[in-house]
């Protein structure tokens, strides 16, 4: 039996897509949907329980108060719950085709293996329609509309058009980290499967935005003897429009609260594992900078240097950050 982990937090329209992918899944074998909640309204609860379309699945919903962003402890919730051999964990925003759960399921080729899979970036400049970019661009739910009824009853439809107006954003990458010395970077928490051990759970200490899924992974490769396997015949389909505290096309938060979070998760992170080489792990960090202006941290508008970065710029880069996270957080020694 597979369980499928479905991270979410005010995602509803997107998180309602992802279920009738589910729904049209054509795999021969039992699973069951957890729904993670961090904290979302009680719209989106009402609105799936409400949906006779979903009768047919097998679905828990598990919702945790809003107390920041926890990630982590939603995730461990469903993980705790999951009745499956196989856990699969995705994030609301992504769309799956209708063999995803197979090819998961036929990937996992020998025990304790962690199996993951590239993305295409979904953008609302992109829409073929008679609506314009500029509308798009004002109001991310025209694409959504466009979506959502291609999803509920012409899923072939649906792939055929997110695959004319996705972008191939992150297979290139993960094919070359999948090579390198560090093959568990492949693995990025969006979409992966993993065989369940009673070691499996992810580190609640991380509280705001990322890294819990790297350090997952990282762990679960180094403590636990699982290999990582990528495979790019599995392709899914990320929404940008409903992600949460992002810039399109980026990976990265950009709010200064969701940045210090950033910022302490990935000095936390690096700490855990003092004899790792996490240089590229590490390199995001590049990304920001300190405006004495604003008082606060800013992704840089100018990233056109970053093939010039060296380890010795990130290990500087990391020593400002943790000065100043001393200075201005007290729980950060």
């Amino acid at each position: 039996m597979l369980s499928v982990l479905i991270t979410v937090f005010e995602q509803r329209i997107s998180l309602e897509m992802l279920l009738y992918c589910l729904r049209a899944q054509t795999i021969d074998e039992p699973f069951e949907v957890i729904i993670c909640d961090d904290g979302s309204s009680d719209e989106s609860f009402s609105s799936i329980r409400a949906n006779t379309d979903f009768l047919g699945l097998d679905i828990r919903y598990i919702w945790q108060s809003k107390l920041g962003y926890r990630a982590a402890r939603s995730k461990n919730n469903g993980i705790g719950c999951a009745r499956g051999d196989l856990l699969v964990f995705l994030d609301g925003d992504i769309l799956i085709k209708p063999d995803f759960l197979s090819r998961h399921r036929s990937a996992h080729h020998s025990s304790k293996q962690l199996v993951c899979n590239p993305r295409r970036w979904v953008s609302v400049a992109a829409v073929p329609s008679k609506v314009t970019v500029a509308e798009c661009k004002r109001d991310s739910s025209l694409l959504l509309s466009q979506l959502l009824p291609l999803a509920k009853s012409e899923i072939t439809r649906l792939f055929e058009l997110l695959e004319r107006i996705s972008i191939d954003n992150d297979r290139a990458r993960q094919q070359m980290l999948f090579s390198s010395d560090a093959p568990w970077m492949a693995c990025i928490g969006f979409s992966f499967s993993a065989e369940r051990c009673s070691e499996m759970y992810f580190d609640e200490n991380f509280e705001g935005w990322g890294p819990e899924d790297r350090e997952f992974v990282l762990r679960m490769v180094k403590k636990n003897g699982y290999t990582i396997f990528f495979d790019d015949q599995i392709q899914v389909f990320h929404l940008v429009a409903c992600s949460t505290g992002r810039l399109s096309s980026s990976g990265l938060p950009n709010s200064p609260p969701q940045i210090v979070s950033y910022l302490k998760n990935m000095v936390h992170f690096r700490a855990m594992y003092p004899n790792e080489d996490l240089s590229r792990a590490m390199m995001p960090l590049m990304n920001y900078r300190f405006n004495s202006v604003s008082k606060a941290w800013e992704l840089s508008p100018d990233t056109a240097t970053r093939e010039r970065w060296s380890v010795r710029d990130l290990a500087a880069k990391i020593s400002s950050i943790e000065e100043w996270l001393r200075a201005n957080s007290p729980d950060v020694r």
